[in-house]
């Protein structure tokens, strides 16, 4: 596979913190279409990939290349326009609490697209409809349960229909059943994009 075939690239990255290394000679290419996951123990590295790749964080050395752009030697506003075609489910979910749960879902909307209120709720609708929280908009994201905060993180993380989603530990913290309705759902976000 060529650096144009993949959606994303890693060469050589590292990263340390203080006497710690997190990341060291990490190389991989991934094709676009294709659902990835990172398996590995407890503070070995995984998130920190995960934020480099989402721009999120900087390197110590290497280079990453994401939706072909070098995103290791973009400066802020270039950095932007690609992170605005990622979509990010964060491990802990990374709700706004002060938000309704349909204006958590439309965040991304109202910062990346100009839709009138309309579409914007029909598009959180069709959302929540979709991970199974049908009704939910109006909900405060701090009455929900473990997985349904996780569903309400996969519906913000794909509303723009991005062209990269990221999913950082989408089962974090969920016992095996509420596990593999996650991984039902984000298999099905998947197959229909």
């Amino acid at each position: 596979m060529t650096q144009a075939d993949a959606i994303i690239e890693a060469r050589g990255l590292e990263k340390r913190y203080g006497a710690t290394r997190a990341l060291q000679g990490v190389d991989f290419c991934m094709p676009e279409g294709c659902f990835h996951g990172m398996v590995g123990f407890g503070a070995s590295g995984k998130s920190v990939l995960i934020r480099i790749i989402a721009g999120l964080q900087e390197p110590d050395a290497g280079t990453v290349t994401v939706l072909g752009e070098q995103i290791t030697s973009l400066g802020q506003v270039a950095l932007q326009k690609v992170r605005s075609r990622i979509g990010m489910l964060f491990q802990g979910n990374a709700l706004f609490d002060y938000m309704t749960v349909g204006e958590n879902v439309a965040f991304p909307l109202r910062r990346l697209m100009d839709l009138s209120e309309q579409e914007i709720r029909d598009r959180v609708a069709e959302r929540l409809t979709r991970v199974g929280l049908a009704g939910f908009e109006d909900r405060d994201p701090n009455s929900l349960s473990g997985g349904q905060k996780k569903r309400v993180g996969i519906a913000r993380a794909t509303i723009a229909h991005q062209p990269l989603i990221i999913y950082d530990d989408p089962t974090a913290g969920l016992d095996p059943v509420t596990a593999s309705k996650i991984f039902e759902i984000l298999k099905a976000e998947q197959e229909d994009s």
